[in-house]
């Protein structure tokens, strides 16, 4: 009896060293970057300092014009008081990555076909819910935007006018930010503020005016 045992005792031992092995290959993924294809797209961030001014028209017109050209282009919209984008590239379907705080989509799943081959992130939040997004969900999105490389050259960000800190974050990450502003004077005022705000954020010649 004691010599049956002996092997039974080994593959025992063996199973558990496998398992503690299988544990930390599990843990190693999970903590290294989401995978991706091909090099980081560029981030253009697309926002104002004033409501109203066109700032989802440029950013859609823009990323439609690129796509009829050849350029894959992904737009996002991540303005946080109005969801425009979808009804401006004619999509029907809204879907959503508001749970983002829960960390359960990707942005992956998300994606909508629209105008001259562009795709389309139609909603990030709830309107008036972003506050209840935490920072760590936000920085998720903005690394993820960095795994669309197999999708796009260029990710079109449109911001709007908001003074959220996720706007601050968004400038942060840019390649480039494109400030869209209307010759009114509280338009100009405005995208001015917003201006000074971008400049401790981006680069002098990464900041743009339309």
């Amino acid at each position: 009896t004691h010599v049956s045992a002996q092997p039974d005792s080994q593959n025992q031992r063996k199973m558990i060293d496998q398992a503690s092995e299988l544990r930390k290959l599990v843990l190693q993924s999970v903590r290294q970057p989401v995978p991706h294809d091909g090099p980081a797209p560029r981030l253009l961030v697309v926002a104002s300092g004033h409501r109203g001014v066109g700032v989802t028209t440029v950013a859609v017109t823009r990323a439609a014009a690129l796509g009829e050209n050849g350029v894959r282009v992904v737009v996002v919209d991540a303005d946080v008081n109005h969801n425009d984008v979808a009804t401006l590239s004619g999509l029907q379907k809204r879907a959503s990555v508001e749970d983002w705080d829960g960390l359960h989509r990707d942005i992956h799943e998300v994606l909508q076909p629209g105008p001259t081959g562009i795709q389309i992130v139609p909603r990030l939040w709830q309107l008036g819910r972003v506050e209840d997004v935490s920072a760590a969900a936000q920085e998720r999105l903005l690394r993820q935007l960095q795994t669309l490389g197999r999708h796009a050259e260029l990710v079109i960000v449109d911001a709007g006018n908001s003074t959220h800190c996720f706007l601050q974050r968004c400038h942060a990450a840019a390649d480039d930010v494109l400030l869209v502003t209307t010759d009114d004077v509280a338009s100009v005022m405005d995208t001015y503020t917003q201006l000074k705000r971008s400049q401790t954020q981006v680069d002098a010649g990464h900041l743009h005016l339309v």
